[in-house]
């Protein structure tokens, strides 16, 4: 999976894999072109904090903050080499508007900037996210 992943990008990607199975929180279904909410996107991850802006939009979901973009959903997810954790101020710094992370915030953490603090970030990042991006032009 790409680390910087745009709605129509991903959209693409997920209808040449998905075929013709259930899809929901299409940007369509949602009735505008904005991106679908923080909240819509979240839906069916276990987490251990609330989402504090469930109808944030999201416009692409990044985990390389060097590729994040404005409206991005930041994934800071530990890995063998680097935690991403260390790289979300980066990403809210590049315009990113959430983070998904398995941390707390930290206590620096800017407040105009959403962080959601859930069980596991990969799983996240796996499955909800990427069938919340589906574009109904790709069927």
């Amino acid at each position: 999976m790409s680390n910087g992943i745009t709605v129509a990008d991903e959209a693409r990607k997920s209808a040449a894999k998905c075929g013709e199975g259930e899809r929901k929180h299409t940007v369509a279904e949602q009735g505008h072109r904005l991106g679908p909410t923080l909240g819509s996107l979240l839906e069916g991850v276990e987490l251990h904090s609330a989402v504090p802006s469930p109808d944030l939009r999201i416009q692409q979901i990044a985990c390389d903050s060097r590729k994040v973009q404005a409206g991005a959903l930041f994934v800071a997810i530990h890995g063998v080499a680097t935690d991403g954790n260390i790289y979300a101020m980066d990403a809210a710094s590049r315009g990113a508007t959430a983070v998904l992370s398995e941390d707390p915030a930290p206590a620096e953490w800017p407040r105009n900037v959403a962080w959601v603090q859930v069980r596991e970030a990969r799983k996240a990042l796996a499955s909800p996210l990427r069938i919340s991006l589906e574009s109904p032009q790709t069927r």
